[in-house]
């Protein structure tokens, strides 16, 4: 007569090795996980490396500063679509712009600081932005690096599509150029500049868009009131 703990013990080592040979088993054909579109080997954090970011920055605005060139200046397309934008303001009532321009106009001092820093603190705040976050928010960097990227071409395919003059260079307009009347360096007010630059690319205005990729980006990373004022002041200076 067989011994019953020896047939008890049989059954408990068929039913672990079952189990185990259950738990290691390929998944069926039919129903594979779906892993993602990227390989895993990209979907793990890697810290960015400073020249391989360097260069993509500068080859980033060098593709910028040549597809804002090759762009056809359509002068007379991009006049007649700033004359019906300022139509549209003065019937809903917001074209405050003339108003602002001519009052800092009348202020030398203050319409210079604000055409050097309309020239110079676009570049410079944005690029302060990008080194503050590869050294101290390296696991976020990359993401926010990519959005300034889609943002500039989606203002590029902007300039190609609806072409805008400035207020400045639209005719019968009392729009008052403080960068020629004052003689100051800086924007496409500046000759020389205007003269290697697409004056029609002004809408949609990466000053703004940048200006507030900035404010969003630091938002969450930065909570001193001081910063959250300067911020806020920068957009609407840059507005302005």
């Amino acid at each position: 007569m067989p011994n019953r703990n020896c047939v008890a013990g049989e059954w408990e080592d068929v039913s672990v090795v079952s189990r185990v040979d259950l738990r290691h088993a390929a998944p069926a054909t039919g129903r594979r996980r779906y892993s993602g579109v990227l390989p895993h080997r990209l979907l793990r954090f890697r810290r960015p490396v400073w020249w391989q970011e360097v260069a993509i920055l500068a080859i980033g605005y060098w593709i910028y500063s040549i597809g804002r060139n090759a762009i056809p200046q359509q002068a007379s397309i991009a006049i007649r679509h700033g004359l019906s934008i300022q139509h549209l303001q003065d019937v809903i009532g917001v074209n405050f712009e003339l108003s602002v321009n001519q009052w800092v106009a009348a202020h030398e001092w203050l319409a210079q600081i604000l055409d050097y820093y309309y020239a110079t603190l676009h570049f410079a705040v944005t690029l302060s932005v990008l080194v503050w976050m590869f050294v101290h928010r390296p696991h976020i960097y990359r993401g926010a690096r990519t959005v300034l990227f889609t943002l500039t071409l989606i203002g590029l395919a902007g300039f190609a599509l609806y072409p805008v003059a400035p207020p400045r260079l639209l005719p019968g307009s009392d729009y008052i150029d403080t960068v020629i009347k004052f003689h100051t360096w800086g924007s496409l007010a500046d000759p020389e500049i205007a003269s290697h630059s697409n004056q029609y690319a002004a809408m949609p205005s990466l000053h703004m868009g940048w200006s507030l990729w900035s404010a969003l980006v630091l938002f969450p990373l930065v909570r001193r009131r001081c910063i959250d004022l300067a911020r806020m002041s920068s957009c609407c200076c840059r507005t302005l």
